[in-house]
């Protein structure tokens, strides 16, 4: 089973508080708590406007299909309350959803694996075409899966007409429909006999379950096509997987590159070179991959670099067959090499292109390979064509992004990927491939970092001296420069008459500019990228320079070993037990009224949305587990809401204990209970919850308040947390004010009032470097709450070795209960840590003496 990334993780968690929310107060609410970007408006589909609708969005790379198939899970138990539902899995071509197909079937594969233990291996996938063979009862026991494109639904395909067809086969489906259930079903038209009948037809079948609809790669079904269906198939949910969203989409949740590269799924940066000609491209491509091969074979896993290229199409001069052409009798590479991957020629076709007996090393294309095809070895791509088609380019891209085995490999230079273009081919490639990056999903920052132009685009003319220093041969006239620039630049010929000179941060611009003036115009573009480099080295970040923030962790003394305190479960006392805790819900609480047609269920004193109720009172109540005993009930809760830290016998009799009592107690009927399993789950898990979060807080303040003796804040480098080269803002800083001592190249976003902040410890010279400490990132430093982790605004390294951490709160917030407990902890490190550390809660009146004041504290 693979384990969750961590950016998957957060998006599966934002996914369930969503459509727990949802469930409650309607998609638009949720939306509004939830969303990714604050201030978007909910767009509803018109003709659904109950229905929720949004949008995950990942950068290419990002396991789209694994989380899909995870969300079938979360939308199951925190939306749709049904034990196995329906769901429409949309791709955006016949070739992606055989794809998927294949990999829903494979009982090993991941994808299949979350499924089957979700739904206790109660699952069955259909291709579109196969709707004939679902009968009522595989709906019944199953989860169901019904692979689709979007243009399946067309009427002008056969396809969409059989799906929209009366069929005979499907009969059985509808024979027990509730009366007030066919409102929204298609019926047979007016010319047949049969006129006015509900039509036995799969949309109709659809409709009537109300479907989870699983949208793959969503830009492409944005359309009113794809409305229509929504609107004819009538789902409960809508769920979108893309990594670029339509400008309506309701983005719930956003994945950054970063994110995918500090999770070790993709490679970067991308290492860019341009040539003069083709050829020159392509034989760098080979002696790149020569040099990858040799790297991966020391590698602990089995790497077989790969080079993607593309070729022009036939009625043009680079094709397939002059590219192998020039491997096969220029680079010496054998035939069995190379593989051509092409509308006419399909030579990939049932090969296994990881397998250690494959030969394959270089791939010759001409527009994007088979789509879902996937190879992690592929490491460099090389393009010989004129004609850039963005999705071409993108997708050919997207193949060497991804990272063997999703794990980062021990030599830096398997860690990154390659692209080599021709300038007689391609003109402004930098900006070009930057702008097919954002298209992929990528940040605008994001693709200027992930892109680096190769400094040594010719051979002989660039040499490295060290890190920051290079020596420059060029055709130049030296008597155009005075004696001290000769002598800074250490100018001299070679015995060929070129000019040689050394470059480095030190080379005044004005000399930079100068050369650049006489160099012959075959020189100046390799001297451009030469000069852009040095200055960009000489304004590096001090992460990119190697520089670390140290900070002495808060740790706990537990039977005699010193633990830095990472998990609440570290101070959840052993003696805390379930069966100790009232296993009764107040009427406040939960509670469930029949009026006759009016079914109400009350949460915490909100009603469930008219979504929910309706869906309740056209259940078939003849079909209803009504055998169903407090223990069976008891034991589908268990299944539900299993929990880590509670031995199943205690979960389960404290379970049995709460249905007796809703039962017995509060009279509530074991069938309304049965009818509302779902919702009572959350109900009591939520209760659980409660009494967990109440048996940390004692044990909290037990530990950190009145036995603190057992704490210290520890300086050995076990116990260090390092804030070094990782670094993941979901969005940086774009405000006007220049800081020079951050410890990384962007910055975390901020309010104004922490924009000021900043700017104040930034403008210190008591201060060496400071981060911005993002919220919730793994990459961060944090402090412990009886309920949370509290992540200070900012931490900076003193001049002196001390570590600072500030919490910035407006003044309206200073008084808070939760302000409060964060500044205790803070204030308990700082005492624990020797002198070592300082905490301060900051506010806006006189901020600067604030943090002076604190600075000079012994």
């Amino acid at each position: 089973m693979f384990t969750l990334k961590q950016y998957q993780q957060r998006t599966l968690d934002t996914l369930t508080s969503f459509l727990k929310k949802a469930r409650i107060f309607g998609a638009e609410t949720a939306f509004e708590e939830y969303a990714a970007m604050p201030n978007k408006t909910y767009e509803p589909i018109a003709e659904l406007p109950l229905t929720p609708y949004i949008c995950l969005r990942l950068p290419t790379g990002g396991g789209k299909t694994y989380l899909a198939a995870n969300a079938v899970k979360v939308a199951a138990q925190n939306y749709l309350d049904k034990d196995f539902p329906i769901v429409l899995w949309l791709t955006p071509t016949t070739t992606i959803k055989e794809q998927t197909i294949e990999t829903l079937k494979n009982s090993s594969h991941p994808n299949r694996e979350i499924l089957d233990e979700t739904f206790a291996g109660n699952v069955e996938i259909y291709d579109i075409s196969e709707f004939e063979r679902i009968k009522p009862q595989d709906i019944k026991v199953n989860v169901c899966i019904i692979a689709a494109t979007i243009q399946s639904f067309r009427v002008d395909k056969t396809e969409g007409r059989l799906i929209y067809s009366h069929n005979e086969n499907l009969e059985t489906h509808f024979v027990n429909i509730l009366a007030n259930k066919p409102l929204s079903l298609e019926r047979i038209e007016d010319s047949r006999p049969d006129s006015g009948k509900i039509k036995s037809s799969f949309a109709n079948l659809l409709n009537i379950h109300n479907p989870l609809v699983i949208v793959d790669e969503a830009h492409n079904a944005s359309t009113k096509l794809s409305y229509k269906v929504m609107e004819r198939v009538n789902p409960a949910c809508i769920i979108e997987f893309t990594a670029t969203p339509a400008a309506n989409s309701n983005v719930l949740v956003k994945v950054s590159a970063m994110e995918l590269k500090a999770e070790e799924m993709i490679k970067l940066p991308i290492i860019l070179k341009e040539n003069q000609t083709w050829d020159e491209s392509l034989a760098d491509s080979v002696l790149m991959r020569r040099k990858l091969a040799e790297t991966a074979i020391k590698d602990e896993h089995y790497i077989r670099p790969i080079v993607l290229i593309q070729a022009e199409n036939e009625n043009r001069e680079i094709t397939v067959d002059v590219i192998k052409k020039y491997l096969l009798e220029n680079e010496k590479i054998e035939p069995e090499q190379i593989a051509i991957a092409t509308g006419e020629q399909r030579e990939l076709d049932n090969i296994d292109i990881l397998s250690k007996d494959c030969k394959i090393q270089y791939i010759i294309t001409k527009q994007a390979l088979k789509e879902g095809w996937d190879c992690p070895f592929a490491y460099i791509f090389c393009s010989a064509a004129s004609t850039k088609s963005a999705k071409d380019v993108e997708q050919l891209l997207g193949r060497v992004l991804r990272m063997p085995y999703a794990a980062k490999r021990n030599d830096e230079d398997l860690n990154k990927a390659y692209a080599f273009v021709s300038r007689s081919c391609w003109t402004n490639s930098v900006s070009f491939l930057q702008d097919k990056l954002v298209r992929m999903g990528f940040e605008n920052w994001e693709a200027e970092n992930a892109l680096q132009p190769n400094l040594m685009p010719d051979t002989g003319k660039i040499q490295n001296r060290n890190e920051n220093e290079f020596s420059f041969t060029a055709k130049l006239d030296t008597s155009y420069f005075a004696q001290t620039e000769i002598k800074i630049l250490e100018l001299r010929e070679n015995q060929n008459g070129y000019a040689v000179m050394k470059l480095s941060k030190d080379t005044p611009r004005e000399l930079f500019e100068k050369i650049q003036t006489n160099l012959p115009e075959a020189d100046k573009k390799v001297f451009k990228n030469i000069a852009d480099f040095i200055f960009k080295a000489s304004i590096l970040s001090p992460a990119q320079r190697g520089e670390e923030i140290s900070v002495p962790q808060l740790c706990l003394n537990i039977s005699g070993e010193w633990e830095a305190v990472t998990d609440k479960e570290q101070y959840l006392p052993d003696g805390w037990n379930l069966l100790d805790c009232k296993a009764e819900l107040s009427p406040s609480e939960f509670s469930i009224e029949n009026k006759g047609k009016i079914f109400e269920i009350d949460i915490n004193g909100d009603k469930i949305t008219n979504r929910y109720i309706q869906e309740i009172l056209t259940i078939d109540l003849d079909n209803l587990e009504s055998d169903w005993t407090n223990s069976e009930l008891s034991r589908w809760l268990d299944k539900n809401i299993r929990q880590p830290d509670i031995e199943q016998p205690i979960l389960l009799e404290f379970l049995r204990k709460m249905i007796e009592y809703l039962n017995l107690t509060r009279n509530i009927p074991l069938t309304s209970l049965i009818r509302t399993k779902f919702i009572l789950a959350e109900v009591i898990n939520n209760k659980i919850g409660k009494y967990r979060t109440e048996a940390y807080v004692k044990a909290y303040r037990d530990l950190f308040v009145s036995l603190s003796r057992n704490i210290e804040t520890k300086s050995e480098s076990s116990f260090l947390f390092k804030f070094g080269q990782e670094y993941q803002p979901l969005s940086i800083y774009e405000g006007t004010t220049k800081f020079n001592k951050h410890l990384y190249e962007h910055i975390g976003a901020m309010n104004k009032e922490e924009e000021n902040c900043a700017a104040v410890i930034d403008s210190l010279e008591e201060v060496k470097y400071w981060a911005r400490n993002i919220e919730r990132s793994n990459y961060s430093f944090f402090l412990p709450t009886s309920t949370d982790r509290f992540y200070p605004d900012f931490i900076a390294l003193l001049t002196d070795g001390r570590i600072l951490a500030i919490e910035y709160k407006g003044g309206h917030l200073l008084s808070t209960d939760d302000t409060k407990e964060k500044e205790n902890i803070g204030r308990l490190w700082q005492e624990k840590s020797s002198g070592k550390c300082l905490f301060m809660l900051s506010s806006k009146e006189n901020l600067e003496r604030q943090i002076i004041d604190k600075i000079k504290e012994e």
